[in-house]
């Protein structure tokens, strides 16, 4: 993660990597926000740099161009009226601070 209001480039940008396929969030693209790559390791290395890789489809889902923040502030007045489950929404919220958490600890070393 790199985290700079200094940088001269502007960049908005996530990659989820996981055991099967990796996700790129760019809210700077404003065709494909949001990329899934189908590749993972094809079997574990033996020894070092003998690592074999499959690569498969890429994948880009049709995302709304729509302001998060707007949307974020209609949920919660929508929650506020009495719209939408309490439970799943501090559940949700609570992952959410947990991520975080974990995020600043693997920062601070």
């Amino acid at each position: 993660m790199h985290l700079s209001w200094l940088d001269p480039h502007k960049m908005r940008r996530i990659t989820v990597v996981g055991r099967e396929k990796m996700v790129v969030f760019d809210d700077m693209d404003i065709d494909r926000k949001v990329t899934i790559y189908d590749k993972a390791p094809e079997s574990a290395p033996t020894s070092y740099g003998e690592w074999l890789t499959r690569t498969g489809d890429v994948f880009s889902p049709k995302i709304p161009n729509v302001e998060p923040l707007k949307l974020e502030c209609q949920a919660f007045l929508g929650f506020m009226d009495g719209d939408g489950d309490a439970h799943r929404i501090a559940t949700d919220g609570l992952k959410v601070v947990r991520t975080l958490e974990r995020l600043q600890q693997s920062l601070d070393g």
